[in-house]
């Protein structure tokens, strides 16, 4: 009995109280934007031609100032330009008498100073080279001494192999004599 009354009751509320709970507050919300929606409209109509209207006076006074600025600017940069090139050329003068009066010197004290340090640069690179080959050259030795007990050692066995191969074919052919020394 109970389980039934619980079922009716569940029944009754989620499918009566809560699909009508939800219309109405859906019914409120949508009147509430269709009124809003409609004084939109109203507003815009009276105010979209007065919008209008100031966007083209600001649009024009803006265009007008932009040409004003414009022709200023230009007006303006053409006389910094030509004065920058009358102190450009006045500089461009100065400049070349100069460097005419100071080039055969510093080209002598250039190529002086050059053969100078190349001198120098040679005599500390011919100390460096004679040091790093005086180093290479005693890593080479010591190095071939290291290397050296391997192969005395591989040499040995190898002598050792051979003489038991020799003594073994000894064995098996007595009377045999190999044409060379080596196997």
């Amino acid at each position: 009995m109970l389980a039934l009354q619980h079922y009716h009751t569940r029944l009754l509320i989620n499918y009566g109280m809560r699909p009508l709970k939800s219309l109405l507050v859906n019914t409120v919300a949508d009147n509430k934007r269709a009124g809003e929606f409609r004084d939109a409209k109203c507003t815009l109509s009276y105010f979209t031609l007065w919008k209008e209207k100031v966007r083209e006076r600001e649009e024009a006074k803006e265009r007008r100032a932009d040409e004003n600025y414009c022709k200023l600017v230009l007006k303006n940069s053409i006389r910094s330009w030509k004065r920058a090139l009358a102190v450009q050329a006045t500089f461009n003068t100065l400049a070349d008498r100069h460097y005419r009066r100071v080039y055969r010197t510093r080209v002598i004290r250039a190529w002086s100073s050059a053969v100078k340090e190349t001198k120098e640069r040679r005599e500390v690179l011919v100390i460096e080279a004679d040091s790093l080959h005086y180093r290479a050259t005693m890593k080479n030795h010591f190095s071939f001494w290291v290397r050296l007990v391997p192969i005395l050692k591989r040499e040995r066995e190898r002598a050792g192999r051979k003489d038991a191969l020799r003594s073994k074919v000894a064995m098996l052919l007595p009377d045999y004599i190999p044409a060379s020394n080596d196997l």
